[in-house]
């Protein structure tokens, strides 16, 4: 359906051949499923499952072929690690045909601690786990909050899925834009005038302190929220956060 949209809008593209194993730092491959597999943030998963599956898997092998990052440049390294939690949680999803939920993938861990990922650039194990990239990497490594709005879990409340992949070259645009989407979406973030109340998403809550090497939640939602978001930080507010809903973000 994806592909028959872009048809007929004009916007069919091409990616170079990448020799097999070789990383490509434009993230080409990841770019192009994006643009084809991704709408409004809902992923085309069933499509992933057949004719996007084979350059899914010739990207997943590039992130694989990497053995570090630290003596990258931050923007290159952040990007790179944006784009292979992304890319690696969609993996997952498309190899559990009728899954409901990420949380329903599995009953005996959490989901984001399965060891599948086949990537040696965190220095330890062979496999790693989405927890190990996010948790183990990205936070610690970079210490910046906007990663929040830009790490996808596969899930509605989630932050959208960008349809295209983060790139050294742009990575902080990207990331200031992702954080003006995900604010700016009311069924995420919003107000409720009429008792004077925030309402923001659960992440602000599990993740608060990330948020204060910048200022904190309130600072964040001033910089990157919708007039209204930022006058009610701005007065401060009282604030609840939003039920978050695990249902899969996929069309």
């Amino acid at each position: 359906m994806f592909t028959t949209a872009l048809l007929l809008l004009g916007c069919t593209t091409t990616v170079a051949a990448v020799p097999a194993g070789t990383y490509d730092s434009t993230h080409a491959r990841w770019d192009h499923v994006l643009h084809q597999y991704v709408r409004a943030g809902a992923v085309d998963y069933t499509g992933l499952r057949g004719a996007g599956r084979a350059e899914l898997d010739a990207y997943l092998g590039e992130l694989s072929s990497v053995t570090t990052t630290s003596s990258w440049s931050r923007e290159e390294a952040l990007a790179f690690w944006i784009d292979a939690y992304n890319a690696w949680t969609v993996k997952l999803i498309v190899d559990h045909p009728g899954v409901t939920s990420i949380k329903k993938i599995t009953t005996v861990t959490s989901p984001w601690k399965l060891s599948f990922i086949p990537m040696r650039a965190t220095g330890g194990a062979e496999t790693i786990s989405l927890d190990d990239i996010e948790h183990g990497v990205i936070r610690p490594r970079f210490a910046d909050p906007r990663i929040h709005v830009a790490v996808v879990c596969a899930s509605i409340s989630c932050p959208s899925l960008r349809a295209e992949a983060y790139v050294a070259g742009k990575v902080e645009a990207q990331l200031d834009d992702q954080a003006r989407a995900f604010l700016a979406d009311p069924t995420r973030n919003t107000v409720d005038a009429e008792r004077k109340v925030l309402r923001i998403s659960s992440i602000f809550d599990w993740y608060g302190k990330d948020f204060e090497a910048t200022g904190g939640v309130s600072a964040f939602v001033q910089k990157y929220g919708t007039p209204a978001l930022a006058q009610a930080a701005r007065e401060g507010w009282k604030v609840e956060y939003m039920d978050y809903d695990w249902g899969l973000n996929g069309r």
